[in-house]
């Protein structure tokens, strides 16, 4: 029994992992949003988007997916917007 479940897990942890992966995938909406931040003029559904996605952005930083000034312009963002709320 015990065999069966370490085999199972084998199997299982690396397929979660890739479910996992597949969440933090910056969209084009995303990359556009991040664009418009850094210039200043992101709509309010822009910022809303990337706030609803800070967990991915954050990532996206870690894994050098997106620039520190990208990064950094979400966060302003972010910043701001969680201060209303």
């Amino acid at each position: 029994m015990v065999r069966r479940i370490a085999r199972m897990s084998a199997f299982l942890f690396p397929l979660l992992l890739c479910f996992h992966a597949t969440a933090a995938v910056l969209t084009p909406d995303m990359l556009s949003a991040l664009q418009a931040a850094v210039s200043g003029n992101a709509t309010s559904y822009q910022q809303g988007l990337l706030f609803a996605n800070n967990d991915t952005i954050n990532r996206a930083r870690v894994n050098n997916w997106i620039s520190d000034r990208e990064y950094q312009a979400a966060q302003k963002d972010f910043a701001a917007l969680n201060e209303k709320f």
